[in-house]
């Protein structure tokens, strides 16, 4: 059996976490029910794009990231763009074909350049001292 190989895995890995992405509980309306309200841009990205362009990123190919590509330069470009496969990157011309789609998508993705994202890189520090062991009475340190 042939092994995948890393970018092929990656990709694979990718595409199923997808589905797990509309688990994500959505804003809480009044009266406690979970609503999502997206926008026809945003269900286009999260459908189509989030699994290889996480936050604007790329895991393909880290080093050209979505929200600094040249392909977002304008929305003829980008449309031209994801009408054809691009090596690992499938075409999407059902999307490209509807210029409503193209629209609405294009104009989420310039948002997501518009974005700013910070993660915890570690834990905060405790503000409490470690609580030390009880001594017994008359045990002097």
């Amino acid at each position: 059996m042939k092994l995948l190989n890393s970018k092929a895995l990656i990709a694979f890995l990718g595409c199923l976490t997808v589905p797990l992405l509309f688990l994500i509980p959505g804003h809480r309306a009044e009266g406690g029910e979970a609503t999502t309200v997206r926008s026809n841009g945003e269900r286009i990205y999260m459908s189509n794009c989030e699994a290889c362009h996480m936050l604007g990123t790329n895991v393909i190919k880290p080093d050209k990231e979505l929200v600094t590509s040249e392909k977002i330069a304008s929305r003829t470009i980008f449309k031209n763009f994801i009408g054809k496969k691009h090596g690992v990157m499938p075409s999407f011309s059902e999307i490209a074909d509807d210029d409503r789609n193209v629209k609405d998508l294009y104009t989420f993705v310039r948002k997501l350049k518009q974005q700013t994202w910070t993660f915890p890189l570690q834990e905060p520090e405790s503000k409490d001292p470690e609580p030390k062991e009880p001594q017994p009475p008359g045990d002097a340190q």
